[in-house]
């Protein structure tokens, strides 16, 4: 029988050739015993290096200076999960999800939630004239998407929420830079960038 696999384990390669161990849909939940399960320990070496916005290898350390305050507002970092209280196994926390393959922060700098902002921007497209623009019955839906610089694909303009900021802020800045080229732009264009998002952002949805 063929063995399938959920969205947060595809692709089996992992960004930088690492390859996960493969699950099969009926291993995901913890409940279910998987006895040779043996996943790929992967944190990336620019997340091992400490930039500013990475946690320590708390697996590593005995003593943490520091410890790491799970499951509630660790100083100006949210370790909240929106699934709810997850579970700590060997110092560090276990995926709500399931098995995956991996563990590890792969290419995340946080242990536990990594909230990321990503606003999905959509409108009805129209005519010359103002109509809306169908085929085959069917309104066109149109929405925002920007080509990343490092792998060249399409995908939804958006950014992690750094330490301190909320989810709000974080998507209309990461906006304003990945779909308006707010960062090139004058004192001036700066100005009215930020008028057309707040007026954008004020009848959206969180999902």
């Amino acid at each position: 029988m063929a063995t399938t696999f959920t969205t947060h384990r595809q692709p089996l390669e992992y960004l930088g050739g690492v390859r996960r161990f493969p699950v099969p849909e009926d291993k995901t939940p913890w409940s279910v015993d998987y006895p040779g399960y043996h996943p790929v320990d992967y944190t990336a070496p620019r997340v091992l290096s400490r930039p500013v916005w990475a946690d320590p290898d708390i697996r590593k350390e005995e003593e943490p200076e520091k410890p790491l305050q799970f499951n509630s507002l660790d100083g100006k970092v949210d370790r909240k999960s929106h699934m709810g209280t997850y579970q700590i196994m060997d110092k560090v926390p276990r995926n709500p999800v399931g098995r995956t393959g991996m563990i590890g922060r792969g290419l995340l700098g946080r242990w536990g939630p990594n909230h990321a902002a990503d606003p999905v921007v959509t409108r009805w497209k129209r005519d010359g004239s103002g109509a809306r623009v169908e085929r085959e019955g069917k309104p066109v839906l149109e929405f925002v998407a920007v080509r990343r610089g490092d792998t060249g694909a399409w995908a939804i303009p958006g950014g992690m929420v750094e330490a301190g900021d909320t989810v709000s802020a974080t998507l209309k800045k990461e906006f304003g830079e990945e779909a308006l080229n707010s960062l090139e732009a004058t004192d001036e264009e700066k100005r009215k960038i930020e008028e057309h998002i707040n007026h954008l952002f004020k009848s959206g949805d969180k999902a």
